[in-house]
């Protein structure tokens, strides 16, 4: 726990820094995006699959690897008794993959609750 926490520290800000650096750098503004693609966006079942699985690799990765930086800085600083590399980066990937998966699932959930209310009110 203290190593996720730890290595999410030092690494969440640079690595959220450079992805929305590099998603501007490349795709420009959330506006300039909107006008390009003329108000639509990828509403398929495949798409939505896809960036949910994306989501979920993405999140494994980053529970990885912000375990096992956090283990090297807690274990360079003098704590003892803590797992060794191999148990904190598997701890880490299935923190991502837990908290990944728990978010998408709420978000489902209020997906199939909201769609008969917004019908029953909208149309």
């Amino acid at each position: 726990m203290r190593a996720g926490a730890v290595g999410g520290a030092v690494i969440g800000v640079p690595i959220v820094s450079l992805e929305l650096l590099y998603r501007r750098l490349m795709y420009g503004s959330a506006e300039e995006r909107k006008n390009a693609t003329g108000d639509k966006q990828g509403t398929s079942c495949w798409s939505y699959i896809s960036e949910r699985l994306k989501r979920l690799v993405r999140s494994t990765c980053d529970g990885t690897l912000v375990a096992l930086v956090g283990f090297c800085i807690l274990r360079a600083a003098g704590y003892e008794g803590m797992l060794d590399p191999l148990h904190a980066v598997r701890v880490g990937a299935v923190g991502g993959v837990v908290i990944c998966g728990s978010i998408m699932s709420i978000e489902w959930v209020a997906i199939a609750l909201w769609c008969p209310i917004a019908a029953c009110f909208c149309w």
